[in-house]
């Protein structure tokens, strides 16, 4: 047995068929050793950015690790660009590069680079391997970092010598599973009140909501408080059925935009949110959230957000648990003197009589609700489609 035998080992174990990559000297070794696994299938590609890509393609549809082999700094350089992606979208992914021989890097060689540190901002985790009996310990870690939420990349540096070095011991093949965690019952319970006791809400659904297939439940919630729902900007998954009645387009970019999304709100749920700050443009005028609006946050990880002074709960865990949907008590527009509770109630008698006849937007029924601007909307026709109500089957 040889160093890159346990790398294998540990791809099978996990059922990872795919080693994406883009190869050169440093990684003849893996790619020789799928000759001996064939359980893996090593798929190359013309670049390593696209490998990358594939790696995290595989991943987003399979629900495993897509794993991905690069060529020592320059191929790391090249795949950067979708390494950021990956990190910015929480794909849970193993990123290998090629690294000289252990004994040779002491003298700069030639595409040899500290290959860890290049890799560190953009991962989880990232490590260089340098002795073949730290590889058992080193790929269980990169699988339980890149599957633990919040998910994401991780990095490991592969000397072509440990790679190659045979193996004098057994080394133990084992996978780190992570329970689901749950919100404690009494922060649940407060954000329930303070939600249930809003005048304006508004909820803003972000990947994690996506990503935990947690549609019906934020549906739910959007329709017990009678809430329009926007999604988060720049996101990587659909996170909210664009045909609901609730739904009021993606969150805008430039900050002035989104500060007037926020005017009128008193409470906001913020649901899987993941960016801090999603503008493209900033005007230094304060807050993208103004420091008026309350903020619920459900997340799975600490929270990266553009939070004001009143935050009521930072972390509820799981988002796709149903505690808080039930817990928020179905709103009328008799309990609850808002506009656009009482629009909505017509709007989705209006949505259902007609059924799969051309109706507006769901933007456009929304800013014509959401009275933040003066005078009528235009509001373009299209015809509703006919799908799930939830993103996963």
């Amino acid at each position: 047995m040889k160093g890159r035998d346990i790398f294998f080992a540990y791809l099978e174990h996990n059922g990872v068929p795919f080693l994406f990559g883009n190869p050169g000297t440093t990684e003849l070794p893996l790619v020789d050793g799928c000759n001996d696994h064939p359980a893996v299938r090593y798929v190359m590609a013309l670049h390593e950015d696209i490998a990358v890509a594939m790696a995290m393609g595989y991943a987003r549809a399979s629900g495993r690790v897509g794993v991905v082999n690069l060529h020592v700094a320059p191929g790391l350089g090249h795949g950067m660009g979708n390494l950021y992606n990956a990190f910015r979208a929480g794909t849970p992914l193993i990123v290998t590069a090629g690294q000289q021989h252990t004994r040779l890097v002491v003298h700069d060689p030639i595409l040899t680079a500290d290959l860890a540190a290049m890799a560190r901002p953009f991962t989880k985790w990232s490590y260089d391997v340098r002795f073949v009996e730290e590889l058992p310990t080193v790929m269980q870690r990169a699988f339980k970092e890149a599957t633990t939420a919040p998910t994401g990349p991780v990095f490991i540096s592969l000397p072509m010598d440990v790679l190659l070095e045979t193996v004098n011991f057994d080394p133990p093949v084992a996978a780190s599973t992570i329970a689901s965690t749950i919100a404690d019952p009494k922060a649940v319970a407060h954000a329930a009140r303070v939600l249930a006791d809003a005048t304006h809400p508004m909820i803003v659904a972000g990947d994690g909501v996506g990503l935990s297939c947690a549609w019906p439940e934020v549906v739910a919630i959007a329709e017990r408080l009678g809430a329009p729902v926007y999604t988060e900007q720049y996101s990587t998954i659909w996170n909210f059925p664009s045909d609901h009645p609730h739904f009021a387009g993606p969150m805008p970019n430039q900050a002035v935009a989104m500060r007037q999304r926020f005017e009128g709100v008193d409470v906001a749920l913020l649901a899987g949110f993941t960016a801090q700050a999603p503008v493209a443009r900033f005007d230094e005028k304060g807050s993208l959230i103004p420091p008026s609006v309350q903020i619920v946050v459900i997340s799975r990880s600490d929270p990266r957000l553009p939070l004001p002074r009143r935050r009521v709960q930072g972390r509820l865990v799981e988002i796709r648990s149903p505690d808080l949907a039930s817990s928020v008590p179905r709103v009328t527009p008799v309990s609850r003197n808002s506009c656009w509770c009482r629009e909505v109630s017509r709007h989705q008698h209006e949505f259902h009589r007609l059924g799969g006849e051309t109706v507006p937007t769901p933007q456009a029924r929304w800013t014509s609700i959401v009275c933040s601007r003066p005078g009528p909307t235009p509001t373009p026709q299209i015809r509703v489609p006919d799908i799930s109500s939830s993103a996963c089957t």
